[in-house]
């Protein structure tokens, strides 16, 4: 484990956390309880609504064939966003989703507090909540000024490095060097996606990045306790593993805070 870990600068390109509920909530369709209203506009006080349709298709196979499929009758599903005040980081409710989309990154404690407060709030107004599906994700985008292309020995360790690039005269002719790492911890799963993806693929590789994107998530049925243990679960395991992907050099550069919260 590697507790209170925090770092003065981060390459944090989006931190994303999602709540699927197992039962909709319909009314949110209609209105949005007030008091989580007021709750949610302490922290991001720019509203936004709006509505978009959908329609779900089902499939049967009958005797090992296909039916035609059934479409079944459209929805309309209301979305409310709500901003900060800098627009950088957003909260968006549905009838089925509570999904929270950070731009600007503090800390986990400060994220911890205010995923807490926001289902407990979901909780007072609807009831008891049950989730279907959990998620938390960090995506790190990193990227070193004055470091020769395709050099990243110094800051990302050999366990997350591709090999091949590596390898000369293969690596000048890379559109794409990635790979899917997935992990099961039995009670949850993680899937680490590491490596150099290329914004301008399929060309060759010229801008130099490194990407460590860990997305852990959990499909069992929790009440709201047993998903704030959940997210704690998934930061742990989330922080373990980018500690062990990076250097003493790349810490150095991103200035190592000890005493502070997590990430």
């Amino acid at each position: 484990m590697h507790d209170k870990i925090c770092y003065k600068t981060n390459y944090l390109k989006q931190v994303i956390a999602r709540v699927d509920l197992i039962s909709p909530i319909v009314s949110i369709n209609t209105q949005l309880d007030p008091g989580i209203i007021n709750t949610i506009r302490e922290r991001y006080p720019i509203p936004e609504q709006a509505t978009q349709n959908i329609q779900e298709v089902k499939f049967k196979i009958t005797q090992g064939k296909p039916e035609t499929p059934e479409p079944s009758s459209p929805k309309t599903i209301t979305e409310w966003t709500f901003w900060d005040k800098d627009r950088q980081n957003k909260l968006v409710i549905t009838y089925d989703m509570i999904l929270f989309v950070f731009q600007k990154y503090e800390s986990f404690d400060s994220f911890e507090s205010l995923f807490t407060t926001i289902l407990n709030a979901f909780s007072k107004a609807y009831g008891d909540i049950i989730s279907k599906r959990i998620g938390l994700r960090y995506i790190n985008n990193i990227e070193i000024k004055g470091k020769k292309i395709f050099q990243w020995s110094k800051y990302i360790t050999r366990l997350v490095t591709p090999s091949i690039i590596t390898k000369v005269g293969i690596k000048e002719k890379l559109s794409r060097a990635f790979q899917i790492t997935e992990i099961n911890y039995g009670d949850f799963s993680l899937t680490f996606r590491h490596g150099i993806p290329n914004s301008d693929y399929p060309a060759p590789i010229k801008r130099d990045e490194f990407v460590l994107d860990l997305d852990a998530y959990c499909t069992l049925a929790q009440p709201p306790e047993e998903v704030i243990e959940s997210i704690h679960k998934f930061h742990e395991k989330i922080q373990e593993l980018f500690e062990l992907s990076i250097t003493e050099d790349l810490r150095k550069i991103m200035g190592n805070e000890s005493d502070t919260s997590t990430k």
